[in-house]
């Protein structure tokens, strides 16, 4: 609102000054909610940056812990849970979708403590079996008579 406007209106000086001395606490108090709105906005808008990086962190982190879990699958443990509490999960972290960090763990965890991991018998060498063809092994016609020939005979 300008001052030549209500002059031209054919406003007195007294009630032009009237109006705009009005116009002016209602700007001031429109400048005032506005600075306010733009506080309470500048919070909100803090609080979601908050939010949304807390939700990421919380979701990376379950998702390092699925591909943990996934990957104790695979080994021969006696007690997951146990082997998970000795992991230090923040020396393991995931990199272009592969856990880094984990199989050395392991692995130390199986020459340290070995107990907590089925092992594998170790393979024995079976000897081979003798095969014995049935017959005569001395390849003489007439073999040596035994005990029930020399029976047999008698009755025949």
């Amino acid at each position: 609102m300008k001052r030549e406007t209500l002059k031209e209106l054919g406003l007195t000086g007294e009630q032009i000054n009237a109006v705009m001395s009005e116009y002016g606490n209602y700007v001031n108090d429109l400048k005032t909610q506005l600075t306010t709105a733009e506080g309470e906005r500048d919070q909100f808008k803090a609080q979601v940056e908050t939010s949304q990086s807390e939700t990421e962190s919380k979701l990376a982190e379950q998702h390092k812990d699925l591909a943990i879990q996934y990957a104790m699958k695979g080994l021969k443990s006696r007690d997951n849970d146990l082997v998970l509490g000795l992991l230090d999960k923040e020396q393991i972290s995931i990199v272009d979708g592969e856990l880094q960090g984990f199989s050395e763990q392991i692995e130390g965890l199986k020459s340290n403590k070995g107990f907590l991991f089925e092992q594998e018998p170790p393979k024995e060498e079976k000897p081979s079996p003798s095969i014995v063809i049935g017959g005569n092994p001395s390849g003489v016609n007439g073999a040596t008579p035994t005990a029930f020939d020399d029976v047999k005979n008698k009755y025949n």
